[in-house]
C-alpha cells in the first residue's frame, strides 16, 4: 500500500509540471511538433521499458484487431487531448489551462451515463454543474456576465482535451491489455498522427538541445513514466483513494507555473479550481456510498489484468 501512494506522489509531481513546462517550451516549437517529438520519446522510453520486462510474448500475443483497438484509443486519449490541450496551453496561463483541463473526471461521468448506461443521479448532475460553473470562472476571471473569455481558442481546446480524455477513460475501462504495451503503441500513434499534421499546421522547426532536452523531459517524464507510475499505483492500491490524490495536480501546477514562469494566481483561478473539485468531490462521496459490490468487480478486473 505504501509503495502505492509512493508510486502515486512521483507520478502527481510530474503531471504538476506538465502545463509549465509545455508553456515554456511551445513558444519556440508548434504544438504538434511538440507533441510529436514528446511522444517519440515517450515511445523509445517505453519499448526500453518492454524490453526489459521481457513483454514480448504478450506483444505477439495481441491480434490485429488488438492494435487496431489500441491505435483508435491512442489516437483520442495522447494524441487528440494532449494535442488540444498543448494548443490550449499557447494562448492561455498553464495553471488556468490545467484548471479548465481538469474538467475531463466529469466528461468521464457523462460519458459513462452515455456509453456504459450507468445511472445519471442527481449528485452526477449537480457534480456537473458545479465543475460547468467552475470552468466559467476560469475562462472569463470572474466576468461571468458579460462571458469575457480571457481566450476563446485556449478555453475551447482545454475543453475539447477535457471531453476527449474522458471519453478515453470511458472506452479504456472496457480493454484489459498490459499496461506498458498499450501505453506504448499509444505513444507511437500519437508520434505518427503529429507528425502527419505538422506540415499541415506550422511546420517543422528545427530544435535546440535545451528544446530537445526539454520536450524529451515532458515526454519520458510526466506523459510515459508517470502514466505508467499511476497505472501501477491504480492497480497496487486502493483505486478510490488512489484516484483522490490526482486533484492535487492542479495545485501544484499553479505552484510550478508561479515557481517556473512567474505566473500570479488570480483570485478567480483559484475559486475556480475549488468549485470545480467541489464538483469532483461531490462525486466521489457518491461511489462511496455505493454497493461494495462495484469495488470488488473492479479489484478483480484489476487483479485479472496484472495476471494476464
Amino acid at each position: 500500500m505504501r509503495k502505492s501512494y509512493f508510486y502515486a506522489a512521483i507520478a502527481i509531481v510530474f503531471f504538476g509540471t506538465l502545463a509549465p513546462a509545455v508553456k515554456l517550451l511551445v513558444q519556440g516549437v508548434g504544438s504538434f511538433e511538440f507533441l510529436c517529438v514528446a511522444s517519440a520519446f515517450g515511445g523509445l522510453a517505453l519499448t526500453a521499458v518492454c524490453a526489459y520486462k521481457k513483454l514480448g510474448a504478450k506483444v505477439r500475443a495481441y491480434s490485429i484487431k488488438d492494435y487496431i483497438k489500441m491505435i483508435f484509443m491512442g489516437s483520442i486519449g495522447v494524441f487528440a487531448t494532449n494535442g488540444l490541450y498543448y494548443l490550449g496551453i499557447e494562448t492561455m496561463k498553464s495553471q488556468d489551462a490545467c484548471i479548465i483541463n481538469y474538467l475531463w473526471p466529469i466528461m468521464t461521468i457523462v460519458f459513462g451515463c452515455i456509453i456504459l448506461k450507468e445511472k445519471i443521479t442527481a449528485r452526477k448532475c449537480a457534480a456537473a454543474l458545479l465543475a460547468f460553473f467552475g470552468v466559467v470562472l476560469v475562462a472569463t476571471q470572474g466576468h461571468i456576465f458579460t462571458m469575457q473569455l480571457t481566450s476563446v481558442r485556449g478555453v475551447v481546446c482545454c475543453v475539447l482535451g477535457a471531453v476527449g480524455y474522458g471519453l478515453y477513460c470511458v472506452i479504456n475501462k472496457r480493454e484489459h491489455y498490459d499496461d506498458t504495451i498499450s501505453m506504448t503503441v499509444y505513444m507511437y500513434t500519437s508520434a505518427v498522427m503529429s507528425a502527419i499534421c505538422v506540415p499541415i499546421m506550422d511546420g517543422f522547426e528545427p530544435l535546440d538541445l535545451v528544446q530537445t532536452a526539454g520536450i524529451a523531459y515532458v515526454g519520458i517524464f510526466p506523459i510515459a513514466v508517470g502514466c505508467m507510475l499511476w497505472a501501477k499505483a491504480l492497480k497496487n492500491g486502493n483505486t478510490a483513494k488512489i484516484s483522490i490524490l490526482a486533484y492535487i495536480t492542479p495545485f501544484l501546477t499553479l505552484v510550478f507555473g508561479y515557481l517556473i514562469l512567474g505566473e500570479k494566481v488570480s483570485l478567480f483561478s483559484l475559486a475556480g479550481l475549488v468549485v470545480i473539485v467541489a464538483g469532483i468531490a461531490v462525486q466521489i462521496f457518491e461511489k462511496g456510498e455505493e454497493s461494495a459490490e462495484e469495488t470488488v468487480l473492479a479489484e478483480e478486473g484489476a487483479r485479472e489484468r496484472k495476471a494476464a
